[in-house]
């Protein structure tokens, strides 16, 4: 009865073959769709998010002091930097980006600012000067400062650093210092400069509570970048000057140094003229041909040396060496041994001569390697006078290189100072020439800058900024809602897609059994089914019942075990609508209450009290056809479990796994074509388990939006564990017109757009 398989639990273990869809791969790409339904689900989230945020924005702007936004617009000549070539001064200069970054810093630079403050007397201006304006002090406080016990309290707070503690009285100085580097930094903050595209000119604006002020800063800005512009090259220029009267001295002397030196040393080189330089060069490139002939000389005896010196150290044939057998001493030896040789061959093996000839053979073998040896020394002998030879022609080369540099410096020498004769007058005369003309252009210095447009008083405050401010908030709360929105759905731990819950678990959902409604009771999704055959509900519990039977084609399961990982998850509710389904169809069914620990069925359905129970049959104290309860309104035939019936020392899971439930079991499958076994959560008792042994298919249930994911695996390896048969999943309580509004496969297409199909007409 029992069917063996194998599903995998969250990726566990490869399903068996007909236990349920292989999981589909990761899609990394984002659906639009997907997106819009999941905000669409939270648009109240985020409609709240947005007005809180825009409340807020707005009522900071009710707070905040109206500004005005004055500019002006200068244009930047390239300035003349290079004061020694005239003609870079003639010719306009490259305008870069990195030109543009540098006027700006000189526009917002220090000096500037304090010259446009000096000109404007800003630090009798409150909105500049810090020290003039009217500050309160925090309200905590001020709080601790009427408080009859102020001097108590002041240290406590203070310590605990909720007020600052009570500063000492500023110097003259410091106080000076401070009010400086106040206005700076507040003309700084206002102050903006920006390049207009890709032109010369730079757009000066400053924003100021003040209309009248904003416009005479700009242009006080403006002009003192101007006078700036004066001043720096008037003073660059004067600096050039005096450089260059400087340096036109230094040269002078220098060049008139070098041409001394020339002088001198040309009356060296005429002393010296008796010595032929040429002739040198003629001996020297003759020994260096004599030096590679030498070197080639010792590179063929070392050649020889060492074939010769091998061959002895090897035994080789002596007669096969060209050198030895060039020597006649040798040649007669090997002529003797061949004799010798030829006479021991007609000797028989014993013949009393035999031991004096092989004697004399040795004996001519040993003179014959002696003259060998005699042979390869004399080569050695060759080569250390080739050797020598060479070292000799090496130091007669390097005599005469010698002779020839010092031959060659003189002259050598004489070219390096005419030529740095000829550098230092050049550049001589070229500063001179360049300081008679930086003479002539200190008087015609003119600003590389001039004001396009000058700043007018700004007739109306800036709107900008409040929009900025407005558009920041609405943009800000739609954001926050939306961060809200998505991380919410991404924290849901729920299944609520038929696709994700294959994907997880690799079983498929064999049915989708929609909600009536929050407040329907189990009873009243009974009558439901029984008043409304058209219905979602009912469709959905034919599919389930079409599932079941089709999942072993062969061998129809005919005890079917309802189970959930946890209570209220529609499990009972789905087992008696399964059962009542077959048995509007034509098929006998009936319905097992197997939980000992929590009857339902007879609660469900309102059945009488005067049957017994599972435990009457179990005990033997009643017959299965008293035990079955037929229900009036449905005609289900039902076994329940009764409170009353319920012993202390009874243990449930003993019972189910009895040889007497099994007996039951058997012999319900000969009366009806349809068993169904409405089991405890897996996760809470073990019962389920235990069932399982029993049963042809088990069909798992989890509630749609509310079955952590977690206890729906747990729950799958429980099961996993003993073999249990899963035919598949069903997913209960689908609030179909909110499952519509999700972005899923499984509802949106057919369930939640198409209703009207399944009521009837």
């Amino acid at each position: 009865m029992k069917h063996s398989s194998k599903f995998p639990v969250h990726g566990s273990e490869v399903p068996a073959p007909g236990t349920g869809p292989e999981p589909a791969k990761a899609d990394d790409t984002i659906d639009p769709r997907v997106l819009f339904n999941k905000l669409w689900m939270g648009k109240w989230t985020i409609f709240a998010c947005t007005v809180a945020c825009a409340t807020l924005g707005l009522t900071a702007l009710t707070f905040q002091t109206e500004r005005y936004r004055a500019s002006a617009r200068v244009l930047v000549d390239t300035p003349d930097t290079n004061v020694v070539n005239i003609q870079e001064v003639l010719v306009d200069q490259q305008f870069d980006r990195d030109t543009v970054l540098n006027e700006i810093e000189i526009l917002r630079s220090t000096g500037l600012i304090e010259r446009v403050i000096h000109e404007l007397r800003l630090e009798y201006d409150e909105e500049f000067n810090p020290f003039l304006q009217d500050r309160k002090a925090p309200l905590l406080e001020r709080v601790v400062e009427s408080l009859p016990f102020e001097p108590t309290l002041r240290p406590i707070f203070e310590s605990a650093k909720l007020i600052k503690p009570e500063q000492p009285p500023l110097t003259e100085a410091a106080t000076a210092e401070m009010t400086r580097v106040g206005i700076i930094s507040a003309i700084r903050k206002n102050l903006e400069i920006t390049p207009v595209g890709e032109s010369r000119v730079l757009a000066i604006a400053f924003t100021s509570t003040s209309p009248r002020t904003a416009a005479r800063v700009v242009n006080e800005v403006a002009n003192q970048y101007i006078v700036d512009q004066l001043e720096a090259q008037l003073n660059s220029t004067r600096s050039a000057t005096e450089w260059l009267s400087e340096q036109s001295t230094e040269l002078r002397i220098r060049m008139e140094e070098s041409e001394a030196e020339v002088e001198e040393l040309r009356a060296e080189i005429a002393e010296q003229e008796g010595q032929s330089r040429e002739v040198t060069q003629q001996r020297l490139d003759g020994l260096v041909a004599s030096l590679a002939r030498a070197r080639q000389n010792a590179t063929v005896i070392a050649a020889t040396q060492a074939r010769l010196q091998n061959a002895l150290e090897d035994g080789t044939d002596l007669n096969s060496i060209s050198e030895f057998r060039n020597s006649v001493l040798i040649q007669r030896y090997r002529t003797e041994i061949d004799d010798l040789t030829a006479e021991l061959q007609k000797l028989s093996r014993y013949h009393p001569e035999r031991r004096s000839i092989e004697a004399n053979i040795d004996d001519l073998d040993e003179r014959s390697r002696r003259e060998a040896i005699q042979i390869v020394e004399a080569i050695d002998r060759d080569l250390q006078v080739a050797l020598d030879q060479e070292k000799i022609t090496e130091a007669e080369i390097i005599e005469l290189e010698n002779r020839l540099v010092e031959q060659s410096g003189s002259e050598l020498k004489l070219h390096q100072l005419e030529r740095e004769a000829l550098a230092n007058r050049s550049i001589y005369e070229n500063f001179i020439a360049r300081l008679k003309e930086t003479s002539v252009q200190e008087d015609l210095q003119k600003a590389n800058a001039r004001v396009l447009t000058p700043a007018e008083v700004p007739a109306h405050a800036l709107t900008s900024t409040r929009n900025r401010i407005a558009a920041a908030s609405i943009l800000g709360g739609l954001i926050l809602g939306t961060c809200i929105v998505l991380l919410r759905d991404a924290l849901n731990t729920t299944f609520r897609a038929t696709r994700q819950i294959e994907e997880m678990t690799g079983l498929p959902v064999l049915a989708n059994i929609p909600s009536i409604g929050k407040k329907a009771k189990r009873g009243d999704i009974v009558r439901h089914l029984m008043d409304n055959p058209g219905s979602a509900l009912s469709e959905a519990i034919r599919n389930l019942r079409t599932s079941i039977l089709l999942s072993n084609v062969d061998r129809p399961p005919r005890v079917i075990m309802f189970t959930s990982s946890v209570p209220r998850e529609g499990k009972s509710t789905t087992s008696i609508l399964t059962a009542l389904t077959s048995r509007k169809m034509g098929r006998s069914a009936i319905i097992v209450d197997c939980d000992l620990h929590l009857p339902t069925l007879s609660g469900m359905i309102g059945a009488g009290s005067e049957k017994p129970g599972l435990l009457s049959i179990l005990e033997s104290t009643s017959t299965v056809e008293d035990a079955i309860h037929e229900d009036q309104e449905t005609g289900l035939h039902i076994i329940m479990s009764r409170t009353g019936e319920k012993r202390n020392k009874v243990n449930a899971a003993d019972i189910l796994s009895s040889k007497k439930f099994e007996n039951l079991i058997s012999e319900l499958t000969t009366k009806y074509e349809m068993v169904v076994l409405d089991t405890p959560p897996a996760l809470v008792v073990s019962d389920a388990r235990i069932l399982s042994a029993n049963v042809d298919t088990v069909i798992y249930t989890l509630r749609w939006d509310d079955t952590p994911r977690g206890a729906v695996m747990d729950g799958l390896r429980e099961l996993q564990s003993i073999d249990a048969p899963i035919a598949g999943l069903v997913v209960t309580m689908i609030n179909e017109s909110k499952a519509a509004r999700y972005a899923y496969e499984g509802h949106r297409y057919y369930k939640g757009q198409y209703r009207d199909y399944y009521v009837e007409q």
